[in-house]
Order: C-alpha cells, then sequence, then structure tokens
C-alpha cells in the first residue's frame, strides 16, 4: 500500500508528509505541470512498508471516513471532537497594529507562536513564508524559524499546496515545535508526531488556518499575466494587502518587485480577483472534495472574522478563534489580545455555504459520480470542470486560451446574465 491510492484519487495535496515519514530515502516530491510538488517514488529503494499512506492525510479512506462522519452529522457540524471542551473568540492582537497590518487577519496564530517562543515551551515554529519568485515556480515554502524575528517576518497567507517534506526532516531530536496550516496538513503532521518513530519524541503544538480551497500556483501566475507582469519579471505574491483597504473584506493582491517596487496593486473585488477565487478556478482537485473546514484535531483553528458586517470593519482585520487544549488556552491567555467570547452555535453557522459545501454534501460529492444531478445542483460539477479546465488549458495553451476559457464557463455558469458579488457575507 503506497500513496499511489491518493494520487489515482486525485486527492494528493503535495504536502509532502509520506516523504517526511518514509524511513528508506525512497520518496522525491517533484512538481507537475500545473506546478503542485507530487511523490515519485524510487521502486529499487520502495520496502512497500506502507508509511508513506499510513501519514498521508488525504489517503482515500481517511477522506470517506470525514466524509462519512459529516454525512451522520449533517446540519449541525461539531467544532470539536467528542467530549473535548472547545472555546471560541472574537480577538486581534492589540497594540500591535504593524503586526496585524501585515498578517492575514487579526494576528492571532504569529502572537501565539512568539509567546511560546518567548517562554521556551517550544524552539521551532513550521509555517509558510512568501518568496521571491517568477511564472512557473511555487511562491511559497515551508520554512521552520527558531528566532522572533524569523517569524515575525514570516506573517502572511499563501493560497497554494506546499511541500513540508524538507521542513520536516530538517528538524532534530527532541524539538519542541509549534506549527500553523491548513487543515489537511496540521492533520497529517499531527498523526507524523504521534505515531511515526522518527517525529513521536518531539513536541508539538498545532495551529490549523481555516480554509475553503487551495489554489495552484499557476492562479497567480495567470493573474500576473492577465494583469500584463512582464514575463521575466520577479516578485513576491501577496493576496491579503492591506494597503488603503477601508475593511476587511476589501484586501488588495500585490505583486512586488525585490525593491519593493509594487507591479501590481489593486483592490481584489476591483481587479477581477475575487471572481477567479469563487469559481475554484486552478484549485487542487483535492480540494473539491475535501470535508475538513475546521480542523476540529488541531489544539486551536483560527479563521478571519467575516461573520458579521461590525467584525469586518476593522481594515486590519479580526479573528475568529477556536481553543481545545488547555495549554493552548494557557498560551491564548498569556497574549495581549482583546478579546469577546463567541457561542459555539454563532461560531458554527459562520461562512454557511462553505461548511454546506464541504461538509453536508462531502459524501455526495465523493460516492456519486461528479454528473450526477445532486452534484449538478450542489455546484460541484461547475467547480470541478472550472478547476480542471483552467489548470490544463493554462498549462497546454497558456493566459489566452485560459481566459477565453474561464469567460465561456463564467457565461454558462450565470445563464448569461452578470451576476452582482456578494461583498461581506463571504469575502474569500
Amino acid at each position: 500500500m503506497t500513496v499511489e491510492g491518493t494520487l489515482k484519487k486525485h486527492l494528493c495535496i503535495g504536502c509532502g508528509i509520506c516523504r517526511a515519514a518514509c524511513p528508506h530515502g525512497a520518496i522525491e516530491m517533484v512538481a507537475g505541470r500545473d506546478l503542485v510538488r507530487r511523490p515519485s517514488i524510487d521502486r529499487e529503494k520502495c520496502t512497500s512498508c506502507g508509511l508513506c499512506a499510513k501519514f498521508c492525510p488525504n489517503a482515500p479512506a481517511k477522506i470517506a471516513a470525514m466524509a462519512a462522519s459529516a454525512a451522520r452529522t449533517r446540519g449541525a457540524q461539531p467544532i470539536a471532537p467528542e467530549g473535548v471542551l472547545a472555546r471560541s473568540f472574537l480577538c486581534w492582537d492589540s497594540g500591535n497594529d504593524d503586526g496585524r497590518r501585515r498578517s492575514a487577519s487579526g494576528g492571532i496564530a504569529t502572537a501565539i507562536a512568539l509567546k511560546l517562543l518567548e517562554e521556551r515551551k517550544i524552539d521551532a515554529v513550521i509555517h509558510v513564508r512568501r518568496v521571491l519568485s517568477g511564472r512557473g515556480e511555487a511562491h511559497g515554502v515551508a520554512a521552520v524559524s527558531h528566532t522572533a524575528d524569523e517569524v515575525d517576518a514570516g506573517r502572511g497567507s499563501i493560497y497554494e499546496p506546499i511541500d513540508f517534506s524538507d521542513a520536516l526532516l530538517s528538524l532534530k531530536d527532541g524539538a519542541r515545535c509549534f506549527m500553523t496550516g491548513t487543515p489537511c496538513v496540521v492533520r497529517g503532521v499531527k498523526t507524523l508526531f504521534a505515531e511515526h518513530p522518527r517525529y513521536r519524541k518531539m513536541k508539538l503544538y498545532t495551529c490549523a488556518l481555516v480554509c475553503s480551497h487551495n489554489v495552484t500556483p499557476q492562479f497567480a501566475d495567470y493573474f500576473a499575466d492577465r494583469k500584463r507582469i512582464a514575463k521575466d519579471a520577479r516578485y513576491t505574491v501577496d493576496f491579503r494587502d492591506k494597503t488603503g483597504i477601508k475593511d476587511a473584506g476589501n484586501f488588495n493582491s500585490c505583486y512586488a518587485a525585490e525593491d519593493g517596487t509594487n507591479l501590481h496593486l489593486a483592490n481584489r473585488n476591483k481587479n477581477g480577483w475575487t471572481r477567479l477565487w469563487r469559481s475554484y478556478a486552478f484549485a487542487v482537485p483535492a480540494c473539491c472534495k475535501c470535508p475538513d473546514f475546521w480542523c476540529v484535531e488541531a489544539d486551536i483553528s483560527v479563521k478571519d472574522a467575516w461573520g458579521k458586517k461590525e467584525w469586518i470593519a476593522d481594515p486590519l482585520g479580526k479573528s475568529v478563534v477556536i481553543i481545545r487544549s488547555e495549554e493552548m488556552r494557557n498560551a491564548f491567555a498569556a497574549c495581549a489580545f482583546e478579546t469577546s467570547p463567541l457561542e459555539t452555535p454563532e461560531v458554527a453557522q459562520m461562512q454557511k455555504p462553505q461548511l454546506v459545501y464541504k461538509l453536508d454534501e462531502a459524501e455526495t460529492k465523493l460516492k456519486r459520480s461528479v454528473l450526477s444531478p445532486a452534484n449538478i445542483r450542489n455546484g460541484h460539477f461547475r467547480q470541478v470542470l472550472t478547476a480542471w479546465l483552467t489548470r490544463w488549458t493554462y498549462a497546454h495553451f497558456g493566459p489566452f486560451a485560459t481566459a477565453v476559457v474561464f469567460k465561456v464557463l463564467t457565461i454558462a455558469s450565470s445563464g448569461g446574465r452578470k451576476r452582482k458579488m456578494p461583498q461581506h457575507k463571504n469575502p474569500a
């Protein structure tokens, strides 16, 4: 049993956990035409031990089990495992406006990581940071930071799959780590640290960044093409820039050159970014089927506070936080956060359309044909088609053909009518 089952089901997210788990060095992560790094197995080194499949967070059996669980609790999805007390808050890192400005929302994950470092409860932070890149390259990498300055410099979000294998393999025996990442990756790394011989002597605290879906690096490249950024340009990509925004639902998309010059900076609700994102263009195939939203297995889950207009009124952003462990409650309490408790029902109903699609419809998406009436009604067919066609067309024919395809898909999905995009109910 190997990760090939995950690949055949199009459930691979390129996280590299299989490579980090392989005791024989039989796996390398190789970028495909969509620029996502996926495992390639050296058959001469492979002993069929099965560890790669065991620790793969998106192994078909695991995804099926999560979808079945979501089906059993349809309409009342839990935000914590049974028997675990979860406490929820609206909060932000008060007194640190610069940090919040550079963070995706309230700066919560970074502040907790810094507090754990300060109190010497951890010696490493596993996270993702943006890198200077060009077309055809990854725009973010996994990093292991050991100092407050390194952690602070890594603020921000990356919207594409990240290979964590080099970062995980670099950890030393006895490492004590705090990790931030999307639910799928956090889920896999937590199991790795709990059960794998190489990692189980290490300590891990987990912070899941609540996620609707990820896109391949092609998304950023295509958008750069549409904004006529020079083909040979190198830049950092920030889709959560807050320069001059009026509220936390109006981020900018920003491409900045190495010297800090903006190659493109515009509000995402005005430059076409939001429509492209919501359509699932360039979406990673697994994200169309993923039944994980809250990552109930994480010590803490963090999401943008988009549930109410008054929450997003602050342009620096606020966060909704769900805390599930005593250690995280202590770290949270030690930080200089402005907080307001939230009731579980209030949290569980946030971003209802995403919850219905990712959780209530999870088993339907897995068990029925993508062309079934049910999957046409719930939007799964449209999103899978858009994701596949944009990835394939861009890889083979480039940006112009992709723009034509995307326009045709947009017209078809709207019945030929222009739809006004809601601004506050679901900014993502």
